[in-house]
């Protein structure tokens, strides 16, 4: 279901003339990062993540460190 709702999201962008600069992306917002224990998200940085589906696509919340790190 979320691989079809970005999926969507992309060929509505594209039908908007957005350029599009990469395939397959979650969105989500600096709230959605949960920062305890000194958790900073950064490129390459592992994370785990849940996945919600809405009327705009496809987004991630609760990124988080992952376990045992």
């Amino acid at each position: 279901q979320a691989k079809d709702k970005m999926r969507e999201s992309m060929e509505a962008a594209a039908a908007e003339g957005k350029e599009l600069t990469a395939k397959n992306v979650l969105y989500f917002r600096k709230p959605d990062v949960n920062h305890t224990e000194g958790f900073k998200l950064g490129k390459d940085v592992a994370c785990t993540f849940r996945v919600y589906v809405d009327d705009k696509g496809a987004g991630a919340y609760d990124v988080s460190m992952p376990a045992g790190k």
